[in-house]
């Protein structure tokens, strides 16, 4: 899996936050009235809703796992990757994607790395992630989601 290049502390971070990502917008849905705006209205509040959740929470939690992973010793490249990484996975959802550039670009520059440099993409060869325990928003069925096959433009 993608996570495995990082540090345990790293990949048990990177699960809490993008499983916390994955979840708060369901909650979210589930917790509006469904009778009480249009199907279009609904998706726009969800999709804001997701949006405050990842400048917000998602972004706090973000920088002091940075502050903490630096501190370790022998981790010089984990940070880096683990904020690609991050942020590719949290991109794959288009309705936050202005969202998501704000973090990484804060990111980044926090690591002091330059938005598009060769050092800030994410590497193809590391292309293969599983998100565990994945709920479906329809069903709620729970299933391990691979996200083998997305591909980096």
């Amino acid at each position: 899996a993608l996570a495995n290049a990082l540090p345990e502390l790293a990949r048990e971070y990177f699960a809490i936050l993008v499983g916390s990502f994955v979840h708060k917008p369901l909650q979210f849905s589930r917790d509006v009235d469904k009778t009480a705006a249009a199907p279009a209205a609904r998706a726009d509040a969800i999709a804001a809703n997701a949006g405050a959740f990842l400048d917000g929470y998602v972004t706090e939690k973000t920088l002091a796992i940075l502050g903490e992973m630096q501190r370790l010793p022998g981790v010089h490249a984990a940070p880096l990757h683990f904020v690609t990484l991050l942020c590719h996975v949290i991109a794959l959802d288009k309705t936050v994607e202005p969202h998501v550039v704000k973090l990484r670009r804060l990111l980044l520059a926090t690591l002091g790395v330059r938005e598009f440099s060769d050092q800030a993409r994410l590497k193809p060869a590391a292309l293969a992630v599983v998100v565990p325990d994945a709920i479906c928003s329809f069903c709620s069925a729970c299933s391990d989601l691979d996200l083998t096959d997305v591909t980096v433009n």
